[in-house]
């Protein structure tokens, strides 16, 4: 392993700030002359922050969209700027209720730290008490609606591309409902550009202020709620596209015939026995694993059935008639301590395992343990089990030793090969496999519809968030002037004085602007804080 995959997130992105600039710097000391021509001509910019590109022949290409439809693009645009202002409506609830949940969620660790230390300072001066062993709160999910993506804390950076990609298709498609919607009303835009700061990407348009100012604040409306609501498109567009990707691959992927393996975890033991290709059709035997959800259950069901049964029915005539009566010796596995009466130095002690047909009470005596072949045990498994009673006449139930709550024995089948037996954690076996409920027909790629899958789910997340974070009435945002069209709109001048309108503007805007900026601090500081 690399020394600088072991480095913080935030190490690497200052590393390649850092050789961003040196590069920047050193082109512009070596070749200054000829790195302004070249940005130049092609509208680049680039400074401390990150790089930029501007180009002013937008105008003609926006104005020849607007005017093949216009009738058909002032009916978008009208309904674009009913959905702005319902999306800007909801974002000042949204704000509101997620600070509120962000403040209450605070106080409830603070006051629950406070009343630890008092239990704490308590139990000092009297017997411990054992329930009082295990105070941790493994609650996860804190509810927020709203939750920043830090690269590298809550956002794996294997996914950053992903992210990165449905954000710069969600900014061009939001700035290009900008520019078809000026050029719809008559309105030059003079300028696009998209920029790329901070590892996140961005776009923008500039119009002609003085014809934008002479419009009716409908029109305005329309041309500042354009960007909003052609993130609400992409949304229900992405929603449709994944309800439909079924069907859309149904001529290269089949569902419901198993799962397949897309990748194996490298440092995973299952890494030399399954590939990516391989069908599994069922876990531990009889549990069947169409579905990646089915999957899921049988995991949970394997787990619960520590508590139920964990033995293995099988006939009594595979089982020796002679057993070990001496002390299987005892071995630490994942923490815990197991008995073992295979011998290590035996040319079968690789295949072999340590199986008891006591019951639990007996076990304590060292009596009736076998050292038997792994996969005939499994394979002839019928059902899970506790007792030999459990199991009907001519059978008797297995126990392997190594078992426990958090090792278990189990067998993978797979669509055309041998099984694969593993041995160890259920945690582990569900991190070490990448599967995927699409089985590829022919010559379809094994990991295309995951890649696909995962970048609509991130276009999911990223439009709407986009949509109602733009509608919101903050500054620098498009609600500030979405709130100021629509204000114009609600408020015409000829009933209302053009003062207390654009009092009562200032003070949404102060008062929004400031809930989104400490919303977005506590968020901030609250993911960090999970983090370290």
């Amino acid at each position: 392993m690399s020394v600088f995959t072991q480095l913080p997130p935030w190490i690497g992105f200052v590393l390649i700030w850092l050789l961003f600039n040196a590069v920047q710097w050193a082109l512009r000391w070596f070749f200054a002359r000829r790195y302004s021509t070249v940005m130049g001509r092609f509208g680049l910019t680039m400074d401390w922050s990150g790089i930029e590109w501007k180009t002013t022949r937008v105008n003609k290409t926006s104005s020849s969209i607007a005017s093949g439809g216009k009738r058909f693009w002032r009916a978008w645009f009208s309904v674009g700027a009913m959905v702005s202002i319902g999306l800007m409506l909801f974002a000042v609830g949204l704000i509101i209720y997620n600070l509120g949940h962000i403040i209450s969620h605070i106080l409830h660790q603070t006051l629950r730290s406070r009343s630890l230390d008092d239990r704490i300072n308590a139990a000092a001066s009297t017997t411990p008490s054992p329930a009082r062993a295990n105070l941790t709160d493994n609650t996860d999910n804190d509810g927020f609606v709203l939750t920043p993506l830090l690269p590298g804390i809550n956002l794996p950076l294997s996914q950053l591309g992903y992210l990165i990609l449905a954000l710069a298709i969600n900014a061009f498609f939001h700035e290009a409902g900008h520019a078809i919607a000026a050029s719809s009303e008559e309105v030059k835009v003079t300028a696009m550009g998209a920029f790329f700061r901070f590892l996140y990407p961005g776009a923008y348009v500039e119009l002609e202020q003085q014809e934008l100012d002479l419009r009716a604040a409908w029109q305005k409306l329309k041309i500042t709620g354009a960007g909003v609501w052609h993130n609400t498109v992409i949304t229900i567009v992405t929603a449709l596209l994944i309800l439909c990707l079924p069907t859309l691959l149904s001529r290269s992927y089949v569902q419901g015939e198993g799962v397949v393996v897309v990748d194996v975890h490298q440092a995973s033991p299952l890494a030399g026995s399954l590939f990516p290709g391989d069908v599994l059709l069922r876990l531990d035997g009889d549990c069947l694993t169409e579905t990646g959800a089915d999957w899921g259950r049988c995991l949970h069901a394997i787990q619960d059935e520590w508590r139920t049964g964990s033995g293995h029915c099988v006939p009594a005539n595979q089982v020796p008639a002679e057993t070990t009566d001496t002390a299987p010796m005892t071995r630490s596995t994942d923490g815990y301590s197991v008995l073992d009466c295979c011998d290590p130095s035996v040319a079968n002690a690789s295949t072999h395992l340590c199986f008891t047909h006591s019951t639990i009470p007996v076990r304590l005596d060292f009596t009736n343990y076998s050292c038997l072949p792994a996969r005939q045990i499994s394979e002839s498994s019928s059902s899970r089990c506790v007792l030999d009673a459990d199991c009907g006449a001519l059978n008797m139930c297995l126990h392997a030793t190594v078992e426990n709550r958090y090792t278990r024995f189990l067998r993978i089948d797979r669509m055309g090969q041998d099984s694969v037996l593993y041995l160890g954690s259920l945690s582990d076996l569900a991190q070490a496999l990448e599967l995927s409920d699409f089985v590829p027909i022919g010559r379809g790629r094994v990991w295309l519809p995951n890649r696909l899958l995962l970048f609509l789910q991130y276009m999911l997340m990223v439009s709407p968030a986009l949509a109602v974070m733009n509608a919101a009435p903050c500054v620098f945002l498009d609600g500030q002037y979405i709130l100021t069209s629509f204000l114009a709109v609600l408020l015409p001048d000829a009933k209302y004085s053009t003062d207390r309108r654009d009092t009562l503007t200032f003070l949404i805007l102060v008062i929004t602007t400031f809930a989104l900026a400490v919303m977005v601090v506590l968020s901030v500081s609250l993911q960090l804080l999970k983090w370290s």
